[in-house]
């Protein structure tokens, strides 16, 4: 345990001084600065490639657990994350379509897959077991890509997406004892420095698809016992990225828009109408993240309380960022 107790504070300090030098330098290199738009919280040019101080980080803390004999990521975890890294760092220089990106996305969840990452049997109370290999496989692809593309949506205010990954990431440490999960939050804490409103950095496509990778991967192999993923507690352990992202689709679709283009009503964006700060906001957000967190550790065996949990929360949720006025209209 004192080797991962070293390795996470090399990541969190690789995190902060690869972040330092980043905000000083990047201001030369047009493509990765964000310029403020209508559709954006923030009102000044800021650097967006905080993801490559992530990756860094982790990959510098990895190729170190090599040396030491404790091997913190396989072979092919460090190559799938690194495909993710990448595609999200092009993005963040010149707009990728969304098509490129799921395609590298599947690759990167396809090397997992075939490295042993993959939904196993499912427990669902009441209705059995299922074990249906081409449903399993499915869903460990579902649920790899979108909760590295949910992490990805959530990321529309300083700090959100750090907080939302470094507590799931802390919970799943204490609980199941995961050394991948401690670095993972160490990263996330090292950056939040910077990342912190007012933000002197932003993590990027590169960073959101990286942090959401991760935490899809660590999370599947924590929920994952004896042969059976509790995908259900899983579910719900990550509940608020999934829940923001469930309704963005549905939203869209609704309005008979494309379901993967950007808008401007995603919960952080509704608080933000009510007149909140961007830390009240937060505040509320990592709040409700934290919440699910902790129902989907303490409840991932009971499938049906967890369900409707979920459903009730999601529902009150709803209502609460949502004026009634808007609600009215959307009917």
């Amino acid at each position: 345990m004192k080797a991962y107790i070293f390795l996470s504070l090399l990541s969190f300090f690789l995190t902060t001084f690869v972040s330092a030098i980043l905000v000083k330098q990047t201001s030369s290199i047009k493509k990765f600065i964000d310029i403020p738009n209508h559709r954006k919280v923030h009102k000044r040019k800021i650097a967006r490639n905080g993801g490559l101080a992530m990756f860094m980080a982790i990959l510098v803390t990895w190729l170190i657990s090599l040396l030491i004999g404790k091997k913190l990521l396989s072979y092919e975890l460090a190559a799938s994350i690194s495909i993710v890294f990448l595609i999200g760092l092009v993005d963040d220089a010149v707009e990728l379509g969304f098509k490129i990106k799921f395609l590298f996305q599947i690759l990167a969840a396809t090397i997992c897959i075939q490295s042993g990452f993959v939904i196993k049997d499912i427990p669902i109370t009441f209705f059995g077991v299922w074990n249906n290999t081409v449903l399993r496989i499915f869903l460990t692809y579902l649920w790899i890509i979108g909760i590295t593309n949910a992490i990805n949506l959530i990321d529309g205010i300083d700090g959100l997406a750090s907080v939302v990954v470094m507590s799931s990431s802390l919970l799943l440490f204490l609980k199941f004892n995961d050394p991948l999960a401690l670095i993972l939050a160490s990263v996330c804490i090292g950056f939040l420095l910077y990342n912190w409103n007012p933000a002197k950095i932003f993590m990027g496509d590169s960073g959101s698809y990286l942090l959401g990778f991760l935490i899809s991967l660590i999370t599947l192999r924590n929920f994952t016992m004896d042969g059976k993923t509790w995908i259900i507690g899983m579910g719900l352990f990550l509940g608020y990225p999934i829940l923001d992202t469930f309704y963005a689709f549905v939203r869209r679709l609704l309005k008979k828009k494309n379901p993967f283009s950007p808008d401007q009503e995603h919960f952080h964006h509704q608080l933000l109408e009510k007149g909140l700060s961007q830390k009240i906001v937060l505040l509320n957000l990592s709040s409700l993240s934290l919440l699910l967190n902790f129902l989907g550790i303490f409840l991932y065996q009971n499938s049906v309380v967890a369900f409707i949990l979920y459903i009730s929360l999601s529902i009150f949720f709803y209502f609460y960022v949502r004026s009634p006025l808007e609600i009215k209209r959307s009917l």
